[in-house]
Formats: structure tokens, C-alpha cells, sequence
């Protein structure tokens, strides 16, 4: 018998029933985010952006990678809408962007960043606040910090 496996489930299971009765989302308060489906584009700007700010997807549920007509990715409010899921419009971004490399990862994350922006915009009593001013500002603190860290990137980004 692994006690050491056990005492750690007896634990998960704690901390998820003190988040509940305190009101609190885990997923939404902790660092890492869920993809949904698995894209090693967006893995790898998930990873750069973790780089810049290890809690950068605190308040973030999840990233659908899905079409989206013509957006590269949109956030939603509303009835049966989670303004904390991120959906981001990979084929997009791959066809404008070549294809699977670097450019396609850093236009991942400044997308993501960009609609992260948007999250912590939003209020629930007002939405999404601010507009664009957020997202755009967001959108051009990522790609200002992936210039000035370039080199530190290349595992990410290759060449």
C-alpha cells in the first residue's frame, strides 16, 4: 500500500472541499491552465507566457483551441458563456503564420495575452471592461517582453 499516494488524495480532497465551501474556483486561482484539445502551438506559448510570469493564467479556466470564423480567439459572457475560457483559433494562426514554428508560437501567445487581457477585465455586474484598451495593452506587454527575451526563448522558438 503507497501511503504516501493515499495521504496525497486525502489532501486534493481537502483543499477542494475548503475551496468549495469558501466560494473559491482552484482551477481558477492556480497557475496552470487546461488546453482542450491538446495543440503543442499552444503548449509552447503556454510555457513562454509561464516564463514571463509563472501565475500569468491565474483567473484563466481553460484555452479551447477551436475555429472561430474570423477572430485568432475570443473571450464570451452570458448565459452558459465563461468569460474565463480563452478560445484561440489555431488554423488561423498557423496559416497566417507559416505553419508550426516560432512564428506561429509567439502569435499564440501574444493572442492569448491579448484575450487574457480581456479576463481580468471583466466584472460581473459590468463585462468586459475597457474594451479593447486592456487586451491591446496586455497583447503589447507579452510581445514586448518575448523581444527583449529572445534568447532565453530558443528552446521555445528555435533558431
Amino acid at each position: 500500500m503507497d501511503y504516501a499516494k493515499i495521504a496525497y488524495a486525502n489532501f486534493y480532497k481537502s483543499i477542494m472541499l475548503l475551496a468549495q465551501v469558501a466560494g473559491v474556483d482552484p482551477q481558477l486561482s492556480g497557475p496552470n491552465v487546461v488546453v482542450e484539445p491538446m495543440e503543442p502551438v499552444v503548449q509552447k506559448a503556454i510555457e513562454l507566457l509561464k516564463r514571463m510570469d509563472p501565475n500569468y493564467f491565474s483567473g484563466v479556466k481553460k484555452i479551447v483551441v477551436a475555429p472561430a470564423s474570423m477572430y485568432y480567439g475570443f473571450v464570451e459572457s452570458g448565459p452558459d458563456k465563461d468569460p474565463s475560457v480563452i478560445n484561440v483559433n489555431m488554423a488561423k494562426i498557423k496559416a497566417e503564420s507559416g505553419g508550426q514554428g516560432p512564428a506561429a508560437v509567439v502569435s499564440a501567445a501574444t493572442t492569448i495575452g491579448h484575450e487574457r487581457g480581456h479576463v481580468g477585465s471583466f466584472d460581473d455586474s459590468q463585462g468586459f471592461v475597457g474594451g479593447e484598451s486592456p487586451a491591446d495593452a496586455e497583447e503589447q506587454r507579452v510581445a514586448a517582453w518575448i523581444r527583449q527575451n529572445q534568447g532565453r526563448l530558443q528552446d521555445l522558438l528555435g533558431a
